[in-house]
């Protein structure tokens, strides 16, 4: 029964994760969005009553997102230590048939990473180091996420590759045009 309460918390901390780490930026664009219909001439006394309120709830939900964050990776590292019967082990071997490219983890990286708690993605908004991280998350990916997350069974291993890979591609294109629009700007920021 502590293995399948275990697991259940294990997945609902996923979800959570991914919520705590979207939400700060949602309520960015939201504050752009009300800053850009202040500039236009909107009411100012309602936006400005607006941009403050959201203000505050982008500076709490950071604390509120790492929390979160903190508190499903050390949920997710109890799991995959204590020896309850998961597919993935600690010091389990890889299955050759998986060793293929992760488009999962190359096209929505920083989703991927907040998903399974891998804080590695992070560094994709470092220039020059993330065109590397998502080259190493799309050869790795795979044996990343082995490695890290603990599964119920072989079938649920299977079945998060596919939904993620499927997804991945489409967006991978999108990724990598962004990258490479972002390292060129901040090669030209060098050059000044």
């Amino acid at each position: 029964m502590l293995k399948r309460q275990l697991y259940i918390l294990n997945l609902k901390a996923a979800k959570r994760r991914l919520i705590a780490i979207l939400s700060p930026f949602f309520l960015v664009l939201l504050f752009a969005l009300l800053s850009f219909l202040y500039s236009v001439g909107l009411d100012g006394a309602i936006v400005e009553y607006v941009m403050v309120y959201l203000f505050y709830v982008c500076f709490l939900s950071v604390p509120v997102s790492l929390f979160f964050v903190a508190t499903s990776i050390l949920l997710r590292k109890r799991l995959k230590d204590e020896s309850l019967e998961i597919w993935n082990p600690k010091g389990a071997k890889f299955p050759k048939e998986y060793q293929k490219l992760s488009f999962g983890a190359f096209g929505l990286n920083i989703f991927w990473g907040a998903y399974y708690g891998n804080l590695a993605t992070f560094l994709i908004f470092f220039p020059i180091v993330n065109l590397l991280l998502v080259l190493y998350l799309m050869l790795r990916g795979n044996l990343v996420l082995f490695r890290t997350y603990a599964f119920e069974t072989e079938n649920q291993f299977k079945d998060s590759l596919k939904v993620w890979n499927k997804h991945g591609k489409i967006f991978g294109f999108l990724t990598i045009m962004f990258l490479l629009y972002v390292n060129l700007l901040y090669v030209q920021l060098l050059n000044f």
